[in-house]
């Protein structure tokens, strides 16, 4: 219990500064955990991103869910988990801590794709399945249609950071990131789909302007992308 509830309150601080600023006395300062908790619990920091990578992956399952709920039809779901994945971790956090991740605890790099994968491909999975009964999407063999959008995903997120050409640029791909977005939703809709889309466009103007300064750049950019003409503003 003690365990669960110290991953629980310092899994938003890993979020928000990264893997490798956090050191172990600023975790117990922050949470309230004295260090010899903490220790007792873990056997150091690399045990301790493990549990928060795990409780993470979690959090973002039942975000997928969340939104399945509360959204109308498959392309208002997607759309809403285009929109609120931005929120739940900022795009440019979002591949700032992944290369981290990769450069200082390669050993949870590797099994975190993995299971990011899978999360990935089963929210997608559900939305495509939706989106064919509904007739918004095309009758694909869902399985390839997932496979393919959740490899762009990752192939587009995750670059080889260790390349030693590699030069980290958070804002460029956090527009090829939504451009795959994009790109992925428009392959795979029906006619009927494409009219939905259009539907659509008042949720994104109304994330525009009902959220901080920070997200509203990605929402413009998701914007101009999914109607590339006629939007208002």
């Amino acid at each position: 219990m003690e365990r669960s509830k110290f991953i629980e309150q310092v899994t938003p601080y890993f979020i928000q500064h990264g893997y490798k600023t956090l050191r172990v006395e600023e975790i117990s300062k922050l949470t309230g955990f004295s260090l010899k908790s903490i220790y007792n619990m873990f056997p150091g920091k690399s045990s301790i991103i493990s549990s928060v990578l795990n409780h993470r992956n979690k959090l973002l399952l039942r975000m997928g869910e969340e939104i399945k709920i509360h959204s109308t039809n498959a392309v208002h779901n997607y759309i809403l988990l285009m929109l609120k994945s931005g929120e739940f971790i900022p795009f440019e956090q979002q591949l700032e801590n992944l290369h981290q991740l990769q450069k200082f605890y390669p050993e949870h790099y590797q099994d975190n794709l993995i299971e990011l994968k899978n999360i990935i491909a089963s929210i997608l999975d559900g939305i495509v399945i939706r989106g064919q009964e509904e007739g918004f999407f095309r009758l694909i063999d869902q399985r390839i249609s997932v496979e393919l959008g959740t490899l762009n995903y990752l192939n587009l997120i995750i670059p080889n950071f260790l390349s030693p050409d590699f030069k980290f640029d958070p804002e460029l791909h956090k527009k090829a990131l939504i451009i795959n977005f994009v790109q992925y939703l428009r392959s795979i809709l029906t006619t009927k789909g494409h009219q939905q889309l259009k539907l659509m466009q008042p949720v994104v103007e109304h994330f525009m302007n009902n959220t901080p300064n920070s997200f509203e750049n990605a929402y413009r950019e998701l914007a101009d992308g999914l109607w590339p003409a006629g939007r208002k503003g």
